[in-house]
């Protein structure tokens, strides 16, 4: 199975009507990857907005689901190191959060809110062209997909021409490569990328694509940025994103059956900023369900976690077994110390201690007035 990345760039024409110039392939990547590489760290919130489709045999579609929600994201190039927080809207449009993520560098911690369970794994390449991700805008060392690098080695067999239609961009084009000789998951994909010369060469439209059962290339998934905003000095960061979802084996290909928008907060948010150390720990609370694929073992945490040492929590834990056993671990929710009898009852005896000895002060005072 092969398939082929189609890349698509717009480049600063010559003159006004003028085509653009033809880049080599080489020029084009270090044109994006300057432009996605200005930015080294952020803090973004952003509103989701996700909507699903039913496609009818006839391509027609059907909304079968409206929702919203909010995400928090963070990053830090020094460290490879992000925080993704996750929310919902309340009844009276509260912020509810219902999961937080964590990279570390090393491993990733996730923790569900609702069910009181963590996840401890390494981290795991991604698809680009997800608006939920920020940081697939941007050069990354993560351990996911990073847009310029992934472009390198296939240089040497592409090609760059002006697109037949609309001669102000230029195309990018590799050539198929073999699905028996991927190397990375990323080679399974292929990619469209419309790059803006008034925003740094920019990338606003990235379309995933992939190879069918009957060798056929169909698109995934596609972003487009639909605003953008200004930091200064040139550089720019996407403030709204619309991404598709396209039907691929399932007949008819190439509908879209979910969209999903992110549209940032910019008060909410900065960029190129030192963020604290303290973002980048997620400790799970006394109760959680924890699984830890490093160790492949289970357990529910029995003591305050500070987010680091998994070790010293594994060995205070209130139980463990290891992965894939018939052990079945119920995570808890410790009771308030103001309900909990063992302080009450602490509490109440001390009250009645410190009310004796003052009785009994009280009495010998008295009586050394009368002598």
């Amino acid at each position: 199975m092969s398939h082929a990345i189609v890349v698509w760039a717009v480049v600063t024409a010559g003159g006004v009507g003028q085509p653009p110039a033809v880049l080599t392939p080489d020029q084009f990547i270090q044109k994006l990857d300057r432009a996605t590489g200005q930015v080294n760290s952020f803090d973004v919130g952003m509103r989701i907005d996700l909507r699903e489709y039913k496609v009818e045999a006839d391509g027609r579609r059907v909304e079968t689901k409206s929702t919203s929600g909010y995400h928090r994201q963070v990053y830090q190039q020094q460290g490879a190191r992000r925080r993704i927080e996750m929310f919902s809207f309340g009844d009276k449009g509260a912020k509810q959060r219902a999961a937080v993520i964590v990279y570390d560098g090393e491993s990733m911690r996730s923790y569900y809110d609702g069910s009181n369970e963590g996840l401890i794994d390494v981290p795991k390449p991604v698809p680009l062209a997800d608006g939920l991700d920020y940081l697939g805008f941007f050069r990354n060392a993560t351990g996911e997909f990073e847009l310029p690098e992934s472009l390198r080695p296939r240089a040497r067999s592409a090609k760059v021409d002006r697109d037949p239609v609309n001669p102000s961009l230029l195309r990018f084009t590799v050539d198929p490569i073999r699905a028996a000789k991927h190397s990375r998951l990323t080679d399974e994909y292929g990619y469209e990328i419309t790059v803006d010369p008034d925003k740094n060469f920019f990338p606003v439209r990235i379309r995933a694509t992939v190879v069918r059962k009957d060798a056929t290339i169909v698109p995934q998934r596609e972003m487009r940025v639909e605003a953008f905003h200004s930091l200064g000095g040139g550089v720019f960061v996407p403030q709204k994103v619309v991404t598709d979802f396209f039907t691929v084996e399932v007949q008819p290909s190439g509908k879209v059956f979910r969209t999903v928008t992110a549209e940032l907060e910019v008060a909410n948010s900065r960029w190129n900023e030192v963020t604290p150390e303290g973002e980048f720990k997620l400790g799970f609370p006394v109760g959680s369900r924890v699984i830890d694929m490093h160790r492949k073992t289970q357990f529910v945490s029995g003591s305050d976690d500070p987010g680091k040492n998994v070790k010293d929590l594994i060995s205070a834990a209130v139980e463990s077994a290891p992965l894939g056993s018939a052990k079945q671990l119920t995570p808890f929710v410790p009771t308030p110390w103001w309900k909990d009898w063992r302080w009450l009852t602490g509490s109440f005896s001390c009250l009645a201690l410190v009310g004796c000895s003052a009785y009994v002060l009280n009495r010998r005072r008295k009586a050394h007035r009368h002598a």
